[in-house]
Order: structure tokens, then C-alpha cells, then sequence
């Protein structure tokens, strides 16, 4: 019943979902959610199982799954470390929405993404993706928006790379 538990618990979920036995991962993290209910752990099995409905090209399950992730309470101290932030739910939430060919759910999804400042990397995400859909103008603004994230994670991959080689170098 202790932590232990849990973390083996989902330990062994998890080798499950890198070994592509999604049926014993779901099994895992099913009973890991129902046991641990609203532990952080539990979470994020319910994360995985939303995770492995997408990969299985279950998008309507994959859909409902993180839309609850979504509606869920969690604390502030939890929202600071956690895997299933709000921006990484609607992310892939929009994604889902894309492959059910839900397309203008999808882009305002992605929309909303690119104006909220203080998500960047989902922000990115949906910057590209809209730009990828035929039909989909961008506004003067999220071309602006978008750009400026874009040249603001280019310059940040060449600072990673340069330190990256300097201590190689070193």
C-alpha cells in the first residue's frame, strides 16, 4: 500500500508500454488509477493510457481520456511538477481532434496555444502545426508570435549546441 508499491506498480506498466505490450501497460495503469486514485502516480497512468489509445489509433478514447485529465482538481505544489500540464492535454487533445477530422476544434485549440505567453513549447508545437493545415491563414499577430518563439528556440538550440561542444571540448 506504500510507495514502493505504487512506483512498482508503474514501474512495471511502464516497461510494459516501451516493450509495445500495450495491452499489459493499460492493464498496469488501469489498476495503478483505480488503486492510487488521486495520487500524482495515478495521474500519470492516466496520462499513459490516454497516450496509448492515440497510439492505437483510438483517438475518440484517446480524446475523453485527456479531456478528464483535464477536468480533474490538482494542487498548486502537483501543477508545478506535473507531466499532464494544462498545455500538453490541450496539445494533444487538439491532435486527437485533428485525426477525427475535427479540424476548426482543433485549430482554435492550437490557436489558444499560440497567444497564452506563458506556455512556450506547446506554443511552438501549435505554431507549426497550424501553419502545416491547408487552408489555415495565421494572423498577422500569430505570424509575429509565432516567429518570434521560433527565432527564441532557434537561438536557445544554437547556445545548447556551442555549450554542448565547448564541453566536449573541454
Amino acid at each position: 500500500k506504500g510507495r514502493a508499491a505504487s512506483d512498482a506498480l508503474f514501474n512495471s506498466a511502464f516497461a510494459s508500454y516501451q516493450m509495445q505490450d500495450y495491452d499489459g501497460a493499460e492493464d498496469g495503469f488501469s489498476l495503478l488509477s483505480k488503486r492510487y486514485g488521486k495520487a500524482k502516480i495515478a495521474r500519470d497512468a492516466r496520462w499513459h493510457l490516454a497516450w496509448m489509445s492515440y497510439l492505437r489509433g483510438d483517438f475518440e478514447a484517446a480524446l475523453a481520456r485527456w479531456q478528464s485529465l483535464a477536468k480533474e482538481k490538482i494542487g498548486r505544489r502537483q501543477a508545478r511538477t506535473d507531466s499532464t500540464a494544462r498545455d500538453r492535454l490541450q496539445y494533444w487533445s487538439a491532435m486527437a481532434l485533428l485525426r477525427l477530422d475535427r479540424e476548426k476544434e482543433a485549430v482554435d485549440i492550437f490557436r489558444e496555444l499560440l497567444r497564452d505567453p506563458s506556455i512556450d513549447y506547446y506554443a511552438i508545437l501549435s505554431w507549426d502545426r497550424l501553419k502545416a493545415i491547408p487552408g489555415v491563414q495565421l494572423t498577422e499577430a500569430e505570424n509575429r508570435l509565432g516567429a518570434k518563439r521560433a527565432v527564441a528556440e532557434s537561438e536557445l538550440k544554437e547556445t545548447i549546441e556551442e555549450e554542448t561542444f565547448e564541453a566536449e571540448t573541454e
